[in-house]
Order: structure tokens, then sequence, then C-alpha cells
């Protein structure tokens, strides 16, 4: 198992590396335009973020449990 986790991270890495990249430089410009043509509640902002995550994770095919456990 050990050994399929070090292969699966090194495998990734790229993946994980233009995840973070569309995560830190566009997300955030992404998530304040949309915000700012809708009446949105503090918490559904944070849901808003989290959603936005787990569909870049998808997008890069990025399985953080598979990586981590």
């Amino acid at each position: 198992p050990d050994d399929v986790r070090a292969h699966l991270r090194a495998v990734k890495s790229l993946d994980m590396a233009s995840f973070i990249f569309q995560l830190v430089s566009n997300e955030k410009k992404s998530i304040l335009n949309e915000l700012e043509h809708k009446d949105i509640k503090d918490w559904e902002v944070v849901h808003l973020v989290f959603e936005r995550i787990g569909n870049l994770l998808n997008e890069y095919n990025l399985d953080i449990d598979e990586l981590i456990y």
C-alpha cells in the first residue's frame, strides 16, 4: 500500500500543481465576479468556495483520499 500511494503521488504531481495554480490564480477572481451579481449570505459563500474546490479536484482527477489513505 505504501508503494502504491508513493507511485500515485508521483504520477499525480503535475495534476496537483495545476489544481493549486488554478485555485490560487483564477478561482478567487471567478468567485468574486460571481458574488458581485448575487445577494449571498456568508454561509453560502463558504459552501460556494468549497464546491468550487471540489469541482477543481474532479476536473484535475485528484482523489485526495486515494493519495493520503
